[in-house]
């Protein structure tokens, strides 16, 4: 039985164009260069991973398919390589992308490469300036973190990292991490160190109170030097510096290191520092007159101090 083709118009002569026509409209038609065109979309079947619907002759596993409503598939030797789902959001190794864009292997060796004769790396902006950049400049290797168009961080090829404005800022209030090998709270700061005793009346006067202190994790070490210019009262017991920016740890006692005090004849006698549990003060010790044992210094031998110096280390809570 021999086929037929009905049609309004098949052929226009004059410009070699073959014309699909229907009731005077024109519905496709092969130009005379061969390009085929359509007036209306056209429509494929949904096709599958396996059988795709929009395939190159001689590898019809490799294609297109629409495995869902507003969702594009492409598949590769029959398998979906990549994804644009009903929300736009891209998925390459997933069918289900979180993201705007979300690559996901099961490999150890994703890579997601922009590669020029100059740069290659990873070029992650918003609107604000904010990029990250993995770089090969001229064979640096670099990792580059970036602000407002303008270098903050860089890790070159040794590992070494580089910080633009040369320091790093920690939150002033602590939010200690649950392993102890984590530095998350450095502090600088300024204390005022006052001299008392067991028995603490309050009414000394100074030339000179200036106190320092650097804290790193729970480990606080302070640098004091104290001038005392008259002695107030009658104070009795032992001998203290009071005034420390942070309350030692409650389950031990935290030993101090040692400083001097200085009289009024310039003698210089060496001191020891202890801090005990759950205080803002140290303790002070003296050597000996025979200059080996440390005695507690009370506050009869403040009666001609001038100065109290002491640098301390301790553990806070």
């Amino acid at each position: 039985m021999a086929s037929i083709i009905k049609a309004d118009t098949l052929q226009s002569t004059t410009s070699n164009v073959f014309v699909l026509n229907s009731v005077g409209t024109e519905y496709a038609r092969f130009d005379s260069t061969g390009n085929f065109q359509l007036a209306n979309p056209t429509t494929f079947p949904a096709g599958t991973a396996l059988l795709p619907s929009i395939t190159a002759t001689g590898d019809t596993n490799t294609g297109l398919y629409f495995p869902a409503a507003d969702t594009i598939g492409f598949t590769e030797g029959g398998v979906e390589s990549m994804r644009i789902d009903s929300s736009g959001q891209v998925g390459i190794g997933t069918t289900s992308p979180a993201a705007d864009f979300e690559l996901k292997r099961t490999t150890n060796n994703t890579k997601l490469q922009v590669t020029s004769s100059y740069e290659a790396g990873i070029w992650l902006v918003n609107g604000g300036g904010a990029e990250v950049s993995v770089l090969n400049a001229g064979g640096s290797n670099i990792l580059q973190l970036r602000t407002n168009n303008t270098e903050r961080v860089k890790i070159d090829s040794t590992g070494l990292v580089t910080i633009a404005s040369g320091q790093i800022k920690f939150p002033a209030t602590q939010s200690a991490s649950s392993d102890a090998n984590t530095l998350d709270d450095y502090e600088e700061g300024t204390w005022t160190p006052t001299i008392g005793a067991d028995s603490v009346d309050g009414t000394h006067t100074y030339s000179q109170q200036q106190g320092t202190y650097t804290k790193v994790g729970r480990l606080v070490t302070v640098q004091c030097v104290v001038v005392m210019t008259s002695k107030g009262g009658t104070v009795a017991g032992s001998v203290q510096i009071v005034g420390l920016p942070f309350t030692s740890f409650s389950t031990m006692l935290a030993m101090g290191t040692v400083g001097y005090f200085a009289n009024l004849t310039n003698n210089v006698v060496m001191l020891k520092a202890y801090i005990n549990p759950s205080v803002t003060r140290i303790n002070i010790s003296k050597m000996a007159a025979a200059g080996v044992n440390m005695t507690q210094m009370v506050a009869a031998d403040l009666a001609t101090a001038t100065a109290l110096y002491v640098s301390a280390s301790y553990y806070t809570t």
